[in-house]
């Protein structure tokens, strides 16, 4: 997902100047993923909100999907935890 960058703002005459370029260029990248990751969340968290309210209006608290996947409400949180099956690999261990 492609957000757009902010256009850093030139150093004006007379200002100090940054002391480490390469920690703000860094700082950038890292607010940028954030900001990414952020915009990807939202559709996360409205979905987990709406399976945590069909999950109570069906008075429904865990749900194994045919995959083997376990929906949860978390005990003392409006919320729901999805885990996906352990596969066998997993097992062995």
């Amino acid at each position: 997902m492609a957000t757009a960058t902010k256009k850093r703002q030139k150093p004006l005459p007379g200002m100090e100047q940054p002391k480490n370029a390469k920690i703000e260029k860094l700082a950038d990248q890292f607010v940028t993923a954030r900001d990414e990751w952020q915009a990807l969340r939202r559709p996360m968290t409205t979905a987990q909100d709406k399976l945590y309210v069909a999950m109570q209006e069906a008075k429904i608290r865990a749900y194994e999907l045919p995959d083997g996947s376990m929906c949860e409400i978390v005990t003392g949180k409006e919320k729901v935890r999805v885990r996906k099956p352990k596969s066998e690999d997993d097992e062995d261990e």
